[in-house]
C-alpha cells in the first residue's frame, strides 16, 4: 500500500500519540501504586493526568488520518472511559474512609470528654469523703444520692402543701385564740403568696431545693415577724427550714 503525500506528517502524528500514550501508561501505574498505597489524593491525581494523556494520544491518531491507527485510537478512548469509572471510585473510597476517620475522631473526642467527665465526677465526690475506684462505684454513688434528693424534694413538696392547707384553715390567733390582727392577715397573706410560688416550682432535684430553700428563708422570716409562734405554721416552717439546708432563726 503506498503512502499518502502527506505521509511524514501522519508519521509524526502518529509517533506523537504513542509518546502521549506511553505518559498515560506511566501516569496510570503512579495512580495504581498510589491507589495501592491508599493515597487516594494522588490516586486521582495520577489516573487524571493519565487520561489525559489518552485523550491527546488518540486525538494524534485521529490527526495522522492512518487507517491502521484507528484500531489503536479506539482501544485509548476506551481506556480513558474506564479511567472516568476508575477515579470516582477512588473518590468514593476516599470519602468513605474520611468520613470513617472523622467518625473514629469523634468518637476519641467523646472518650476524652467521658473521661474528663470521669475523673471530675470522682474528684467531686472525693471532696465529700467518698472515694470511688470505678465508674460503677461513681454511678452506683451518685444515683444513691440522687434518690436521697428526690426523697427530700417529695418530703418538702408535702410540707408545702400542708403549709398552705394550714394558713387556709388559719381563722384566728394560734396564741390566743382572737381574731386575726391585720398585721397577722398580712403576714398569713405574704406567706400563702410565697408558699404557692414554692408549690409551683417546675425545677427538680438540686434546683428545686436551692429555689426553694431561698423561699423557705423568707417564709421563716415572716413567720418570726409576724410573731407566729403557735400552731402548725413554724412547726412546718421549721421542717422546711431543716429539709432544704437552712436554719430557723431563733
Amino acid at each position: 500500500q503506498q503512502l499518502p503525500p502527506d505521509a511524514p506528517i501522519a508519521l509524526r502524528a502518529s509517533a506523537k500519540g504513542d509518546l502521549r500514550q506511553s505518559e498515560g501508561m506511566r501516569e496510570s501505574a503512579r495512580g495504581e501504586l498510589a491507589r495501592q498505597e491508599a493515597r487516594w489524593d494522588d490516586a486521582v491525581t495520577a489516573y487524571t493526568n493519565a487520561q489525559e494523556q489518552f485523550n491527546q494520544a488518540a486525538a494524534e491518531y485521529a490527526s495522522a488520518g492512518l487507517a491502521p491507527l484507528e484500531g489503536q485510537r479506539e482501544q485509548i478512548l476506551n481506556q480513558s472511559a474506564m479511567l472516568t469509572m476508575t477515579i470516582r471510585q477512588i473518590e468514593e473510597q476516599r470519602d468513605r474512609e474520611q468520613g470513617f476517620l472523622e467518625t473514629i475522631r469523634n468518637l476519641e473526642r467523646d472518650v476524652a470528654r467521658r473521661d474528663r467527665d470521669y475523673a471530675g465526677l470522682v474528684d467531686t465526690i472525693g471532696r465529700h469523703g467518698v472515694q470511688v475506684t470505678n465508674f460503677n462505684e461513681a454511678r452506683a454513688e451518685v444515683e444513691q444520692n440522687i434518690q436521697i434528693v428526690q426523697r427530700i424534694e417529695n418530703e418538702a413538696r408535702q410540707q408545702l402543701q400542708q403549709l398552705v392547707d394550714a394558713i387556709a384553715a388559719t381563722r384566728v390567733d394560734p396564741s390566743t385564740n382572737e381574731p386575726l390582727s391585720e398585721e397577722t392577715r398580712n403576714a398569713l397573706d405574704e406567706l400563702n403568696q410565697k408558699t404557692r410560688q414554692a408549690v409551683e416550682e417546675p425545677s427538680h432535684g438540686s434546683s428545686f431545693l436551692r429555689r426553694v430553700g431561698t423561699i423557705t428563708n423568707q417564709l421563716a422570716d415572716i413567720v418570726k415577724a409576724a410573731s407566729i409562734v403557735a400552731g402548725p405554721i413554724p412547726a412546718i416552717v421549721g421542717t422546711l427550714m431543716s429539709l432544704v439546708g437552712g436554719q430557723m432563726a431563733k
